[in-house]
């Protein structure tokens, strides 16, 4: 049996506040994987692998568009919604994981997209995330995001969620919990 919806929500949501990220982000990133399990696609190695890099916990400031040495895909759909889109083109440098931006564009209703970087092209249209290739890659790469004019009708894959849960992302969300302690037992914890 397969972890259901809400527990690999609640895992990929604790996971990313364990990392760093604020609970805001965390949820988005829990529903992001959730969409691509919906999809077919089993996020979790590349959300391990991801926040196993601490590029959320990074000094550097944002800027638009993402020019840092190491981008982090959450902010950059973040950074897409909070601008309404974008009108043109869009080319990446040093993003990591850029399957897991494919999930928060699929969100964008009515827009179709085609995200592409190394041996991988996706096309989300409708709400459908279409996978080309290999979505792996170590490290960051160059990502192109372009804005379709027209929607595509793709056929929706089978939902993939993880049999059980992932080790590395266990390991993130214990990041979140309190420690135990005397007093903590004496108020009637675990």
């Amino acid at each position: 049996m397969s972890l259901s919806r809400f527990e690999m929500f609640s895992l990929c949501r604790k996971a990313a506040r364990g990392a760093g990220y604020d609970w805001g982000l965390a949820e988005e990133i829990g529903t992001a994987c959730i969409d691509l399990c919906e999809q077919g696609i089993d996020p979790t190695d590349h959300l391990v692998a991801f926040l196993k890099t601490g590029v959320c916990r990074s000094s550097e400031i944002p800027t638009w568009p993402p020019a840092q040495k190491r981008v982090c895909p959450f902010f950059v759909g973040c950074g897409i919604f909070d601008r309404g889109g974008i009108s043109e083109n869009l080319i990446i440098s040093n993003l990591y994981a850029p399957i897991l931006l494919c999930a928060l564009l699929k969100r964008q209703v009515g827009t179709t997209w085609r995200v592409s970087w190394k041996n991988c092209v996706v096309t989300i249209s409708n709400s459908v995330i279409k996978l080309e290739g290999d979505p792996d890659v170590k490290g960051g790469c160059q990502v192109s995001i372009e804005l379709l004019e027209t929607a595509v009708d793709l056929e929706k894959s089978a939902r993939k969620f993880p049999v059980r849960e992932p080790a590395g992302l266990l390991e993130f969300a214990a990041k979140t919990y309190v420690p135990e302690s005397e007093a903590s037992r004496a108020r009637g914890a675990g």
